[in-house]
């Protein structure tokens, strides 16, 4: 779809916004104000905008209020996560529309019924699939991939549910949860922090200056594969942190420590 730059420029400042009058969209865009009456029209022409209704200004005149069109489209996001499947849909300024959960077998399934309930006219612009999982690219050069079997066999049963044509971006699902901190939680107003996670398994995200460092071969954070135990009396083994701290070794270790008597706990939680 050809548009105009100021066009492009407009609508980027909607998408941003969820909603906004001509002023607001002037403002953020940096454009005057007859430049982006003409941009808006232009987005309306294909429905990439829509009238939304009016608000009232502090001197009780009334402007229009713009959204994003239904040609705007819908991204989807989709988590697979070591049982469960979570698949989102959302317009391009986050707005949800559609949602599903299943297990990690039915991933292709849960993909197909989050699409089926998207509005008509909706198209799906991009993809975005979050593995455990080392991402890197196929043999082919066709795209992103995870690294290992670790990931790889659910990845291509859920991709054949995916339209053709559609952008698919793969990404680690720890790197996915530090940009979540990066934009919506505790590492608002930081763009340097490390995030780490101990599950099913464990992993580390580093974000510098806003951005996932994901190291030469995508594999920067892998902590799970360090060495372990850290100790001049026991030899390290392959890939031992996240045997001793993963929720699975953890888990094994509190039910043994139950069996022998009660959980002594630390000070002040008893």
């Amino acid at each position: 779809m050809h548009l105009s730059e100021s066009a492009r420029v407009v609508f980027d400042v909607l998408a941003g916004a969820g909603t906004a009058t001509r002023p607001q969209l002037a403002a953020g865009a940096g454009l005057s104000k007859p430049t982006v009456s003409t941009a808006v029209a232009e987005l309306e022409a294909v429905e990439l905008a829509a009238h939304s209704g009016r608000a009232s200004g502090s001197t009780g005149r009334s402007a229009a209020v713009y959204r994003l069109g239904p040609a705007a489209g819908a991204v989807l996001a989709v988590d697979l996560g070591p049982a469960k499947t979570r698949v989102r849909a959302c317009a391009l300024d986050g707005t949800l529309l559609a949602e599903g959960t299943g297990s990690r077998p039915e991933a292709a399934d849960t993909v197909r019924k989050v699409l089926d309930t998207l509005p008509a006219g909706a198209p799906l612009r991009a993809v975005v699939v979050a593995v455990g999982d080392v991402t890197t690219r196929d043999r082919e050069g066709a795209g992103e991939r995870p690294a290992t079997a670790k990931a790889g066999p659910v990845f291509d049963a859920m991709a054949v549910a995916l339209p053709e044509g559609v952008p698919v971006h793969l990404e680690n699902n720890v790197n996915c949860a530090a940009l979540a901190e990066l934009h919506e939680g505790a590492a608002v107003g930081r763009d340097t922090f490390g995030y780490l996670r101990i599950g099913v398994g464990i992993g580390l995200a580093v974000v510098i200056g806003g951005r996932v460092l994901r190291g030469a071969n995508g594999a920067a954070g892998e902590v799970a594969r360090l060495p372990y135990p850290w100790d001049d009396d026991r030899a390290p083994r392959h890939e031992g942190l996240e045997q001793r701290m993963g929720s699975r070794t953890l888990l094994r270790r509190a039910a043994e420590a139950w069996r022998e008597g009660p959980v002594a706990l630390p000070p002040g939680l008893g």
